[in-house]
């Protein structure tokens, strides 16, 4: 039987819309695969997180390339770039305190002496803050090395889009990407644990300069290095190849990717059995549904990019289990880059796989 004339037409829409989100997909891994590999697994975490608004963890050792890909993530996005107006840049800077991250008013005594007389009066000064209504990302650099009161502080733009800012809740709607970084090594003096709250936020995430761990500790240490650029400007060179708006009615069109009864199934049983490998080698623990969103979003992402289609089938589940995985850990005092090898981690995510509806 012929399909009725509105069913064909919802079909091609469909099949048209499908076709953009792989074209899309191409140009943001040709942009960014020009400042790091194309097969770089940051370069495919990347393309999800930014047609799906969901924040992007990087970890990895110095010199492995997180700036540089942080950096030509926005500049990708034609009407944002990487510019102090659109990217609200958090340093890995220990004095940076909440007040200068969201603003604020405060007062302070001011004493003036004469011979006559003392006097005192309130002066009240205001600090604007880094984010403004034309900001469209956060850039947080070595989270590992930021003040925890400051990264709380951006908490609620990462939960809901809101920011408390002189006593009052006010509305950032702007603010659609979130990058951030930090050097997967052992805790150094001075360094910071993440907030389980930001932490679990990172919806998709990697950890770059991985080895395949063999030759010995120097040997992979050389290897590590080599792999990193010495072209600390390469970002500016990246060409928009995607609109914000394109990106933010891309993400929309994901959200409403089919998940199969089956495909929902595999996406619980993998949420439980990741969950369980997490807690059990990285003392990772989570209570709330955030993994299980993230991973059927994940799922959508491939499913879309990927394949072209918009219905996920298992094995989108499966190739969107990495980014959720890594983004779990990739600020883990466990890790360090030098003796954590993309063998390992591989390992941990077949665990996951295979203990799956056991």
């Amino acid at each position: 039987m012929e399909q009725p004339s509105h069913l064909r037409e919802v079909s091609a829409s469909r099949d048209a819309v499908a076709a953009d989100l792989v074209k899309a997909a191409e140009n943001i891994r040709e942009a960014l695969g020009s400042v790091v590999s194309h097969e770089d697994p940051a370069v495919d975490a990347a393309i999800v997180s930014l047609m799906t608004q969901t924040p992007f963890g990087l970890g990895g050792r110095a010199a492995t390339g997180k700036t540089l890909l942080s950096r030509a993530y926005f500049q990708a996005i034609e009407g944002v770039g990487y510019t102090n107006e659109t990217v609200a840049f958090i340093p890995g800077d220990h004095d940076l305190s909440a007040r200068a991250i969201k603003g604020d008013t405060y007062t302070q005594k001011k004493t003036t002496k004469s011979d006559i007389e003392r006097t005192e009066e309130e002066i009240t000064q205001e600090i604007a803050g880094i984010f403004t209504n034309k900001t469209r990302g956060i850039h947080f650099e070595e989270m590992t090395a930021a003040n925890p009161a400051a990264l709380r502080s951006a908490m609620s733009l990462m939960a809901n889009g809101t920011v408390e800012r002189r006593g009052e809740i006010q509305d950032m709607p702007g603010i659609h990407w979130v990058v951030a970084s930090a050097n997967t090594i052992n805790r150094r003096d001075g360094t910071h644990t993440i907030p389980p709250q930001i932490a679990s936020r990172m919806a998709v995430g990697t950890i770059m300069g991985l080895t395949d761990g063999t030759g010995d500790k120097s040997t992979r240490r050389a290897r590590l290095l080599n792999r990193s650029t010495d072209k600390k400007e390469a970002w500016k060179k990246v060409d928009p190849v995607v609109s914000a708006k394109e990106l933010l009615e891309f993400g929309r069109h994901i959200g409403q990717v089919a998940i199969p009864d089956e495909a929902r199934d595999h996406i619980v049983e993998l949420t439980i059995s990741t969950m369980d490998v997490l807690a059990r080698e990285f003392g990772v623990r989570e209570g709330d549904h955030r993994m299980y969103e993230q991973l059927s979003l994940g799922a959508r992402a491939q499913c879309a990019i990927h394949a072209g289609k918009m219905a996920v089938a298992k094995e989108d589940v499966v190739r969107a289990l990495p980014g959720v995985f890594a983004a779990r850990i990739f600020v883990h005092p466990k890790i360090d880059a030098e003796d954590f090898h993309q063998g390992q981690l591989n390992e941990f995510i077949e665990t996951a796989i295979s203990e799956a509806g056991k």
